[in-house]
């Protein structure tokens, strides 16, 4: 069996690098139309998946013969597409038996590797969604729709763009996929271990700087990684320590660690790969994205810092005396960040599009890792971040097939329009409730899958009920989409939180309680930037922008030394209900209510404060 398993590791890492140069000739070239490029990547995507499946149960000695099934079925039924895509989309209304017999392996496969690539819950959401174009016709009430024959849904979903290779499989193998490259010659040429070195150094000095490091290292590692997950798993080992050594609790830490991690996929420029499909989605530039999301992310991680502050306080940790030499690390290192601002530069001001920019700040990797001769790029390097692109790609292209079945029923069912409607008259017309049923059906669909599926399946089912409403069609997509990403740290499924309890070896129940309240702050951001377009930059003036700014940032801080029950000095019980009442008045649109909820604030606030100074005064005379 170890033979054969050797071979198939060959097998895959010749298939990874041969369609990373595919991909890369495509990008250059143009040379295939959508379905074929389409094709030709699900069918190496499948293959590599299925092959690591096959190899795994070798190596326990078991012969995966439906695997080895698939994986034939697979690799025929997307060839089958890829030279006869012209025809087949004559032949959608009356296919023939060939072509649903190659459609229904290309279905099954897919919802195979999603099965064991991405848990249940996607999976049986797709396949929900199929009984349902089935059995519709069924269902009593508002939900009721016609029948549909299973030819006509392998047909749909298979034989043209409007399920599985629609325009979300081809933000997967463009976009996406082109970032996936850029993130793994990132992180072979050093910079991601650069990065967080850099600003371990930097915030060295600092109170808490363990917290800090992991906050500011979750903010950078997000530009390169798609999964919450991934992020706690890379930099929680390295700053833990630090935190501990700072004087945090194990339970701190964990917070610390899940939340930060779950923040990078909220931050621009690649937001989890979510953002490309977001802009496809609502039909605006990659740009336009990323500047909605700039202050929602910066408040995401501008509370989690003043809730580290808070607790830093709270435990009487003062700041260092030890400085740390980060102009000796930046000097051995700068270089590394000529990509990233040349890829920020590039799509936001030059108005490239996110492939161009992707391919040469890729190129820009290469050139400056020459000036490192630790971690210089040659041709080895260079096949190796090949293959990790292809690797790293898998799941997150799996997730994107599956949900064009989603996106396929939708279509042919009109279930988008029927959800939103049902969300719209139990809301009775009331924005804020509609707002929170939005956000309990975010946090409940995105339990536990992955950044993409998450936003795919709420923009379709969900956001268009805040559309309707009257929402920015941006606006109510970064709200279902911020919602989705919250589930990783919103238990029953809160899975930053078990990674994060992993390396604590700490129980993950408690520990995603415990997050859940020191994110309330986080909780309230999304209907802040909702209820005042300003934080998305979408309207207003930069002085309106600001003061929008400043204002989300006064709840913040209100909420975090809330719910901690303390900020400069110790709250009084009634401060802390006051303070959190004052500032969940923020969700209001009465501009009066506002006045005096912020002013409440900011007298308590005040008055902590000068408490605190005080006492430091009456101690340093004694």
């Amino acid at each position: 069996m170890g033979k054969y398993s050797n071979g198939i590791d060959k097998i895959i890492r010749i298939s990874c690098i041969t369609l990373t140069v595919i991909q890369l000739v495509s990008y250059i070239s143009g040379i295939f139309p959508a379905m074929q490029q389409r094709s030709i990547f699900l069918g190496f995507i499948l293959e590599i998946a299925l092959l690591m499946m096959i190899q795994e149960k070798l190596k326990n000695h078991v012969l995966d013969l439906f695997g080895i099934m698939l994986l034939i079925g697979s690799v025929a039924a997307t060839a089958y597409v890829f030279f006869n895509w012209e025809t087949m989309s004559y032949r959608v209304v009356s296919p023939g038996r060939l072509d649903l017999i190659m459609g229904f392996f290309i279905i099954a496969s897919v919802i195979y590797c999603a099965n064991k690539r991405l848990g249940l819950a996607l999976p049986l959401v797709a396949m929900a969604f199929i009984f349902y174009a089935l059995l519709g016709s069924q269902i009593p009430g508002n939900l009721k729709t016609s029948s549909f024959t299973i030819q006509r849904i392998v047909a749909t979903l298979t034989m043209e763009t409007s399920g599985i290779f629609g325009t979300i499989l081809g933000t997967a193998s463009k976009q996406i996929f082109v970032f996936m490259i850029f993130g793994s010659f990132l992180e072979l040429s050093g910079a991601t271990q650069f990065f967080l070195e850099y600003v371990g150094a930097l915030l060295g000095g600092l109170k808490g700087s363990g917290a800090k490091a992991n906050i500011m290292a979750g903010i950078l590692f997000g530009t390169v990684s798609g999964s919450a997950v991934a992020n706690v798993m890379a930099v929680g080992p390295m700053t833990i320590p630090m935190m501990k050594r700072d004087g945090f609790d194990d339970e701190f830490c964990g917070i610390v660690s899940a939340i930060s991690g779950t923040g990078g996929q909220l931050m621009p420029p690649v937001m989890g790969t979510a953002a490309f499909i977001m802009a496809e989605t609502l039909s605006v530039s990659y740009g336009e994205v990323i500047k909605a999301a700039l202050l929602p992310g910066i408040l995401f991680y501008m509370a989690l810092w003043i809730a580290t502050d808070c607790r830093l306080n709270h435990l009487g940790i003062r700041s260092k005396l030890e400085k740390k030499n980060s102009f000796k690390i930046l000097k051995k290192g700068w270089f590394y960040f000529v990509p990233l601002i040349f890829l920020i530069l590039t799509i936001t001001v030059m108005r490239w599009s996110p492939l161009k920019a992707g391919m040469w700040s890729t190129a820009l990797v290469v050139i400056v890792s020459q000036l490192n001769p630790e971690k210089r790029m040659n041709l080895r390097m260079i096949a190796k971040a090949l293959e990790n692109s292809a690797r790293g790609a898998i799941t997150v292209s799996i997730a994107c097939a599956v949900a064009g079945i989603i996106v396929g029923i939708l279509s042919i069912t009109g279930l988008g329009l029927k959800f939103s409607t049902i969300l719209l008259a139990i809301s009775g017309g009331h924005k804020l409730f509609l707002m929170v049923l939005t956000m309990l059906a975010g946090l409940v669909l995105g339990m536990g899958m992955t950044t993409t599926s998450v936003y795919i399946v709420l923009s379709v089912l969900v956001a268009p009920a805040l559309v309707e409403f009257g929402i920015y069609p941006i606006a109510a997509h970064l709200f279902v989409f911020y919602f989705g990403i919250l589930s990783c740290i919103t238990p029953p499924v809160a899975t930053a939180v078990f990674a994060s309890a992993s390396l604590l070896d700490v129980s993950p129940v408690k520990l995603g309680i415990s997050t859940t309240k020191y994110a309330i702050p986080i909780y309230i951001i999304p209907f802040l930037f909702v209820l005042n377009p300003a934080l998305l930059m979408l309207e207003g003036s930069a002085i309106g922008v600001v003061a929008a700014l400043l204002l989300c940032g006064l709840t913040i801080i209100a909420l975090s030394s809330s719910v901690e029950g303390f900020f400069c000095s110790s709250y009084t019980k009634v401060e802390r209900v006051v303070l959190f009442a004052m500032a969940m008045c923020e969700c209001s649109q009465l501009v009066s209510l506002k006045i005096i909820s912020n002013s409440v604030i900011v007298l308590i606030l005040l008055k902590n404060y000068l408490s605190e100074k005080r006492a430091r005064t009456m101690a340093s005379e004694l």
